[in-house]
């Protein structure tokens, strides 16, 4: 188990320039291969087109909560913790 973790460090270690090189690739680059990689990998969980569609019906909605600028705190119920609530306690 110990090998197996040093050899992961060392595996890290010598791939983070390739890394650093990918974040200066341009968006309109990278955003096209990760929807083809995440439309992939929902198909060949279980060779489903469902999942390919509630992959793409939960990204659209997670934009659309981002572009309305969509608060997930008042959703809950979401109340303060130092006022003695339990961050989402009663409906989350």
């Amino acid at each position: 188990m110990y090998l197996g973790n040093v050899v992961a460090v060392v595996l890290v270690l010598l791939t983070v320039p390739i890394f650093a090189a990918l974040m200066r690739v341009p968006f309109f680059i990278i955003a096209p291969l990760i929807v083809i990689i995440c439309t992939v990998g929902a198909y060949s969980v279980s060779n489903s087109y469902l999942d390919v569609v509630l992959m793409m019906g939960f990204g659209i909605l997670g934009y659309l909560f981002k572009k309305l600028h969509y608060r997930w705190r008042r959703w809950c119920g979401y109340r303060d913790w130092r006022q003695g609530e339990m961050p989402f306690a009663n409906r989350c």
